[in-house]
């Protein structure tokens, strides 16, 4: 198989907002934006502009490593607690 069929037969990934992140999560656009700025979300910017879009693939990625985090520090949090 050659690169330009590879190309061809790949599928575009999709690119949310900042608004639809904050919908389909639940949660306010300014934690979005503090996400962002903390480095905890990855997120590009359209060339020319100072908008910002997210690789839902990514987000997800991102979201998942987040909250394993979270879990890990409240079971460490526990830990501290008891003693342990």
């Amino acid at each position: 198989m050659s690169l330009a069929s590879d190309k061809k037969d790949a599928q575009p990934r999709e690119v949310l907002t900042p608004q639809e992140v904050a919908d389909a999560l639940r949660w306010p656009v300014r934690k979005i934006w503090r996400w962002c700025r903390e480095g905890r979300l990855r997120y590009l910017r359209p060339a020319g502009t100072h908008e910002i879009r997210f690789y839902r693939d990514e987000l997800d990625e991102d979201l998942r490593r987040h909250e394993i985090a979270r879990e890990a520090n409240v079971i460490d949090f526990q830990r501290r607690r008891r003693g342990v």
